[in-house]
C-alpha cells in the first residue's frame, strides 16, 4: 500500500507482528525499538530506530528521523508499552514512573510530533494500543491500568482536536494476547484467565496485526473510538 509508517515497540510480540504485516503490504515503515533490534532484520529495507522513548529527547530524535525518511508520516502506530504486576503497596516512584513513561506519556508524546506533521498536509492516522484494563482496571496492575486509562482518554480529546483537520484518531483496547508480557504468569495463573475468555483462548499477535491494518485503512468517520478486541472477555 505505500503508506508511510511509524511503529513503537516493534520488537515486542504485538509491534513485531504489526510491522511483519504492514511490511508485507508493501508501507514503507520505521520500526522502533528499546531492545532487540535484531528481530527485525528479518525485513530487509524498513529504517531501524532503536532508541527510549520513555524519554522526551529520544522522542524528538525519533521525528527528526521521520522528517528526513518521510516528511510527514501518513500513519503513527502507539504500540510500546510494558507490564508491571505487584501489590499496589508495594509500588515505588520508580515503577510508577518507568511505567507511565513507556506506556502513557510515550504516546502521547509520539502523538504530539505526530500530529505535527500530519497537521502540514491535514491527514494522517494515529492509533494507540490499549488495554481492557484500562476501562476495567486490574488488581495488582493500578499502574499499568491506569496508564491504558489515560490512553483511553487521550485518544478522546485528541481525536476531536483534529477532527477537522481530518487526522483520525482510534485506540485499539485489547484483551488478554499470547506473548512473552504473559510470561509474569505462571501456567495455573493462565489457564484460569483462559476459563474467563468465551472464545477460550488467548488471542494471538498476528489477529492484533489484522484488527490494526483494517483500522488505519478505516473511513476517514471513524475517529474518537476505543474498541475492544478481547474475545468477548470484557
Amino acid at each position: 500500500m505505500n503508506r508511510k509508517v511509524i511503529i513503537t515497540g516493534a520488537s515486542g510480540g504485538i509491534g513485531l507482528a504489526i510491522a511483519k504485516k504492514l511490511y508485507n503490504e508493501q508501507d514503507r515503515i520505521i520500526a522502533c525499538c528499546f531492545r532487540h533490534p535484531e528481530k527485525l532484520r528479518d525485513l530487509p529495507g524498513i529504517t531501524l530506530f532503536t532508541g527510549d522513548l520513555s524519554r522526551e529527547d529520544e522522542v524528538r530524535r525519533l521525528f527528526s528521523l521521520a522528517e528526513k525518511e518521510f516528511a510527514v508520516p501518513d500513519v503513527l502506530i502507539n504500540a510500546a508499552g510494558i507490564a508491571d504486576i505487584r501489590l499496589f503497596q508495594d509500588s515505588d516512584d520508580d515503577n510508577l514512573l518507568r511505567v507511565m513513561n513507556t506506556d502513557l506519556l510515550s504516546c502521547i508524546r509520539c502523538s504530539k510530533e505526530a500530529a505535527r506533521l500530519m497537521l502540514k498536509k491535514k491527514r494522517g492516522r494515529i492509533l494507540n494500543l490499549s488495554s481492557v484494563w484500562g476501562s476495567f482496571g486490574a488488581s495488582c496492575e493500578v499502574e499499568y491500568s491506569a496508564a491504558k486509562g489515560g490512553i483511553e482518554a487521550f485518544t478522546k480529546a485528541l481525536a476531536k482536536e483534529l477532527a477537522p483537520s481530518h487526522i483520525q484518531v482510534n485506540a485499539l483496547s485489547l484483551g488478554a494476547i499470547d506473548t512473552a508480557m504473559n510470561d509474569l504468569l505462571d501456567e495455573e495463573e493462565k489457564q484460569v484467565l483462559i476459563s474467563e475468555i468465551p472464545a477460550g483462548r488467548m488471542g494471538k499477535a498476528e489477529e492484533v496485526a489484522e484488527m490494526v491494518s483494517l483500522l488505519i485503512s478505516a473511513p476517514e468517520y471513524l475517529t474518537g473510538a476505543v474498541i475492544k478486541f478481547d474475545g468477548g472477555w470484557m
